[in-house]
């Protein structure tokens, strides 16, 4: 209100196209933890204790809650008002709620024995923003393509087990020092231009350069190749991500794909 106030403008909230980065964060396996806990208290409470200290830092970051779905959270920046570096904004608060996490999860599982856990998808694009709803009951926030394909990159870490997801539209944006990989070339249930993914894993740098050449390799069709080294990086480090792309190498050297472009079709969300 602060922001409206000290940015007054007649059309400050009416519909228009503007580039916003866009946030969704989800509870991995919520409907588990439900049923586990089998009480309505203790899982408000739990969701309280847990979406309080996310919601303080997206705010802090600049960022602007747009609405609370069951356990998830979506939220954007650069709209109403702007938001310089708004990409470095969501990204750094997405890697300061997952370090948030961490700090809250011995206290999470010693009071509900749950194990706590987190996705998050975020990506920067042309939206649609204003008040939107019926005559009676409206919201201000944001629609369109990009607002999905935030949404679809939160749901994708669950096949990568990865914690941040964004696309190559935010990484492009961005202008901090982050420890962040090229995933893959992927298409979106819904979508059909291919979109760069990439990992998010915190703040300073790190040397991927050997993932890389595996993943050249694979996208090459070298997949015999591709799997050694790959092999090699999972009994180094255990990543998950590497593991994932052995059994994709395994496949396609049984079935070779013909035209393979590296492109990952998704047909779920």
């Amino acid at each position: 209100m602060n922001e409206l106030l000290n940015n007054q403008s007649d059309d400050i909230l009416a519909p228009k196209q503007k580039e916003v980065t866009v946030f969704f964060s989800d509870i991995r396996g919520f409907t588990s933890i439900s049923e586990k806990l089998n009480n309505p208290k203790k899982l408000i409470t739990l969701l309280n204790v847990y979406m309080t200290p996310m919601v303080k830092n997206i705010n802090h970051n600049q960022g602007t809650v747009d609405k609370f779905i069951g356990d998830a959270i979506m939220a954007y920046w650069n709209a109403p008002v702007d938001i310089e570096y708004h990409a470095d904004k969501a990204v750094s608060s997405a890697i300061e709620q997952i370090e948030i996490l961490n700090s809250l999860k011995m206290e999470i599982k010693r009071e509900f024995d749950i194990d706590l856990d987190i996705g998050i998808g975020i990506n920067s694009g042309i939206v649609t923003i204003g008040e939107m709803g019926s005559k009676g009951r409206a919201d201000y926030t944001v629609i369109g393509d990009n607002v999905n394909l935030a949404s679809r990159l939160e749901g994708l870490n669950k096949v990568y087990h990865t914690n941040i997801l964004i696309s190559e539209f935010t990484y492009q944006l961005l202008t901090k020092n982050y420890i962040i990989r090229e995933l893959d070339l992927v298409r979106v249930k819904g979508k059909h231009k291919p979109v760069k993914i990439y990992q998010v894993m915190g703040f300073g740098s790190k040397d991927f350069s050997k993932f890389y050449e595996a993943l050249n390799l694979y996208r090459i069709s070298n997949f015999y190749e591709a799997k050694i080294i790959f092999q090699q990086i999972f009994d180094e480090t255990r990543d998950k991500v590497s593991k994932l792309y052995i059994e994709r190498c395994e496949y396609f050297i049984l079935h070779k794909p013909e035209n393979f472009d590296g492109v990952w079709t998704f047909t779920t969300k």
